[in-house]
């Protein structure tokens, strides 16, 4: 059984991220879609529950070539940042963003 809690899994050739940067700058990850019915049960929640209001900020823990980021942003305008212990994913994460137009803080 393949060992999934090493640094060189998680790195850029480890196996778990198959996208590079170059292609994020590209084309960016499509944000989370209605088709997919886990995804429609989750929003659901997230708009009975998570605040609404100017101002509001997310921090995703874990980021690395997040969809979820720049859904946040431009469905809920929340302020987002990130953080991941990976500087490659961190990385991924910030070339999504930028090619979604949007800044952010990545950690």
């Amino acid at each position: 059984m393949k060992n999934l809690a090493t640094k060189e899994y998680w790195g850029e050739d480890g196996g778990y991220y198959n996208k590079k940067i170059s292609d994020l700058r590209e084309n960016p990850l499509p944000l989370p879609s209605q088709d997919r019915a886990f995804f429609r049960k989750l929003e659901k929640y997230f708009l009975m529950y998570l605040p609404r209001e100017n101002g509001s900020s997310l921090l995703e823990i874990g980021c690395g070539c997040s969809v979820m980021l720049p859904y946040f942003k431009k469905i809920f305008k929340y302020e987002v940042s990130g953080i991941d212990s990976n500087r490659y994913a961190a990385d991924l994460a910030l070339a999504n963003l930028e090619r979604h137009g949007i800044k952010a803080n990545i950690y």
